[in-house]
């Protein structure tokens, strides 16, 4: 009865650690695609049209310009946003590509601005 009873011990353990080293595996792996933690509302940079986007200031609806819907910020297990560009502020990328010079994040009653990072 107690080999039985340590074989059970012994596998919830293995079994509790494999879920723990997946769950941080998966935590690490949506730091390293979305540059958040599943915890945070809004990412620490947002990565598209082969440029980087760092947060900078909000703005409110009211306040914001003229945006046009672009695409929809979706991480695994965390908030998703709508991302909208203001039309006519775009740069030619390396690929030429036209890239905008920055992102409005919709955040609540307003838009969390990322700026483009180094420069057109």
């Amino acid at each position: 009865m107690t080999a039985t009873r340590n074989f059970w011990i012994k596998l919830g353990a293995v079994v509790g650690l494999l879920a723990l080293v997946a769950l941080g595996a998966f935590v690490l792996w949506q730091r390293g695609n979305y540059h958040q933690w599943p915890w945070q509302s809004l990412p620490d940079r947002v990565n598209h049209c082969d440029r980087s986007y760092a947060p900078g200031d909000w703005v409110s609806a009211h306040d914001a310009p003229r945006l046009q819907f672009d695409f929809r910020f979706a991480p695994a297990l965390a908030a998703h946003h709508d991302v909208y560009i203001e039309p006519g502020k775009f740069f030619t990328n390396d690929q030429g590509q036209p890239c905008p010079m920055g992102y409005f994040m919709q955040d609540g009653s307003g838009y969390q601005v990322y700026g483009l990072l180094g420069g057109p």
